[in-house]
């Protein structure tokens, strides 16, 4: 059990006996799954705990005369994909694991905002992580792109110097003669065909040789230097109400209503996510903290979303308040 189905059970809301409808279950200790019956399942593992981990969020009591097994598929359940519907959000319980399935109604949609993490925020006392817009993350990427440009010009700039007297260092006394001479190119024309072979090959070599050493403290360089580590993460808030097809009867209630954050979405997710839009969501999770008194539901990369088919009719959305 999670942390809330624990809390659950020292209420006394499951004790022995109970029943339970579970989803999205985890199994913990073996990630490719066992079979108890297999003699070859390796005795290893036996000494490991291997359980199957259920989420407050993904779980339901059930009537005390349902029948224990796989539940008997319905239309519902082979739509939703073999995972029970979240009617309201006032059944879901923040830091409860993922919810299994919800069609949430958008009632309104945020701009795309950026979260940056960069160490310069740090070193200018900011903290380091900060909201931007789309305008400034594009000003800040921008600033961020020519400092590091900048930078990696001059380290390299400098590692060809070095790099140049060390592979040099190395040379065969042909190309030292020749780089010494007034005129380079007349000393090479005047050289015997083994000389001139032999200052080709070393050429070709130390360009290799000086394009790795450049490369390599180039690389050593930047990770050394801290204010050139930056990444800036899309996201979008939404407003939300959760829209159970199969019921109108949670419609009203003030705590159906939530702040959902999509992390990084893609251009269809984004294409989808419009106002008066009902979009069927899965693998969402719920944060222990709110937004301005909301709930706050967030995506992980599992998590899917789809727009239902068909959507909702207009008294439909006017029974959920949305004009």
């Amino acid at each position: 059990f999670d942390a809330e189905l624990q809390r659950l059970v020292l209420e006394g809301k499951l004790s022995v006996g109970s029943k339970i409808i579970a989803c999205n279950s985890q199994l913990e200790g073996a990630d490719d799954g066992i079979d108890p019956l297999d003699r070859k399942y390796p005795g290893v593992l036996r000494n490991y705990s291997i359980r199957l981990k259920l989420f407050a969020n993904s779980t339901r009591l059930c009537k005390w005369s349902c029948k224990l097994g796989f539940v008997k598929p319905s239309k519902l359940l082979i739509e939703l994909g073999g995972v029970f519907e979240t009617k309201s959000l006032d059944h879901v319980l923040p830091g409860g694991g993922p919810i299994a399935s919800v069609d949430l109604l958008i009632c309104r949609r945020y701009p795309v905002l950026y979260l940056e993490d960069s160490n310069e925020s740090i070193q200018t006392n900011e903290g380091s992580k900060r909201t931007l817009t789309e305008a400034q993350n594009a000003i800040k990427a921008k600033e961020f792109d020519d400092k590091r440009r900048s930078y990696i010009d001059r380290i390299t700039e400098e590692a060809l110097r070095s790099s140049i007297v060390e592979v040099d260092e190395s040379a065969p006394l042909p190309w030292l003669q020749m780089c010494a001479a007034v005129s380079p190119e007349d000393y090479y024309s005047n050289l015997p065909t083994y000389e001139q072979e032999a200052i080709d090959v070393w050429k070709e070599k130390r360009g290799i040789l000086l394009q790795t050493k450049v490369q390599e403290v180039v690389k050593k360089a930047i990770e050394s230097e801290p204010e050139l580590s930056r990444k800036s993460t899309r996201f979008i808030r939404l407003l939300v109400k959760a829209c159970a097809v199969s019921t109108e009867k949670y419609a009203q209630k003030k705590q159906n209503i939530a702040i959902l954050t999509l992390w990084d979405p893609t251009e269809d997710q984004l294409a989808i996510a419009r106002e008066g839009t009902v979009v069927r969501c899965k693998n969402l999770s719920v944060k222990t903290d709110h937004i301005d008194g909301h709930k706050h539901l967030f995506s992980r990369p599992t998590t899917y979303m789809h727009p239902i088919t068909p959507q909702p009719n207009q008294r439909k959305l006017r029974l959920y308040s949305y004009e």
